[in-house]
């Protein structure tokens, strides 16, 4: 069955004889939480206090102690520098650390179907500020230009090239086939959307109310609906940000599309970047559940890359891959020299 070698952090699941641990105390690990919104990053500990520390590249920017909660105004930061904020609230570091990155203006790009809609093309790219208009080919070739955000009018699916390789996407479709004659058409208000991009209650229950429509996806998040039947909303993909309807604009003036223009704003003008966290300290846990299996190796100080390491790697059978893969290398080497 062999010998487990663990640091103890991660709970430790393989069936082993024994399990080789360090002698050492728990380990305590605050979990940082990241919120964006429209012109700060907000940051927070819980309970958790300590020291916090902004860098500006390698510069120290800003500096707070014995607080578990700051906000950074995204107004403090230059476009296209990265910034670092490191908090002190426990005894790791190894996922302490938040990267905030505020890019330029991002380019945003329009793509219409045929060549006849060009013209109402135009329109729309006005409303969403954008500033490139291409007319679709079939993409067999990669995207010379990539765009933070693409605005499809006449679509009712999107080209692979684009969804891979766009952050924000809306979907308008034009020509509508096997539409569905609607009975009543409504908002659902409780969603965030209403409450965020319309201002005043006025304004927030004025939805455009089409006369027909196609379905999109059932699991999307409705913003319209007609019974059960979602005509437009938010799609999951990944890390992306995709709204999509199955109506025709009919004013593209109308408040409507210009919350879905704030919407397609938000946050794209900034990156976070967070270590993958790892988590509270199993060590206690482990103790317990093997009893007379452990076996206490000398506890040595062990740096936060290490720790890392050990979560991910050391707790499987992979250390008994890397013990047999060095023997068979040793016997190579052996059998040359010889």
């Amino acid at each position: 069955m062999g010998t487990l070698l663990s640091y103890g952090f991660a709970p430790i699941d393989l069936n082993y004889a024994s399990y080789l641990l360090p002698k050492r105390d728990v380990l305590f690990n605050a979990l940082c939480s990241v919120e964006l919104s429209d012109d700060k990053v907000a940051l927070n500990t819980g309970d958790d206090k300590g020291l916090w520390k902004m860098f500006e590249g390698d510069e120290l920017f800003l500096e707070w102690d014995s607080v578990s909660k700051i906000d950074i105004q995204l107004d403090l930061l230059k476009a296209d520098l990265e910034y670092s904020v490191v908090h002190s609230s426990d005894l790791l570091e190894a996922d302490n650390t938040i990267k905030i990155r505020k890019r330029s203006k991002s380019r945003r790009a329009l793509y219409y179907l045929l060549d006849n809609q060009k013209q109402a093309a135009t329109q729309i790219a006005k409303v969403f500020k954008v500033d490139t208009i291409i007319e679709y080919d079939d993409f067999s070739e990669p995207l010379e230009t990539e765009f933070e955000t693409a605005v499809l009018f006449g679509f009712d699916f999107i080209p692979e090239p684009i969804l891979s390789s766009v952050k924000t996407l809306l979907v308008f479709p034009v020509e509508l086939k096997n539409a569905k004659i609607l009975e009543q058409p409504r908002a659902n208000l409780n969603h965030p959307f209403y409450s965020k991009y319309f201002i005043g209650a006025s304004p927030r229950n004025n939805w455009p109310s089409p006369e027909k429509s196609n379905f999109i996806d059932p699991t999307s998040e409705a913003l319209l609906q007609d019974g059960e039947s979602i005509l437009s909303g938010f799609i999951s993909q990944s890390s992306q940000r995709i709204y999509m309807q199955g109506f025709e604009i009919d004013d593209v003036t109308h408040p409507y599309y210009t919350a879905l223009k704030q919407w397609s704003f938000k946050s794209s003008s900034v990156n976070i970047g967070t270590n993958r966290p790892l988590g509270n300290d199993n060590y206690a846990v482990n103790l317990e559940r093997f009893g007379d299996q452990i076996l206490f190796g000398e506890s040595s100080e062990i740096g936060s890359e290490n720790l890392a390491l050990a979560q991910v790697d050391w707790d499987n059978s992979k250390i008994a891959l890397l013990f047999a893969l060095l023997f068979v290398l040793i016997a190579v080497i052996f059998v040359k020299i010889f």
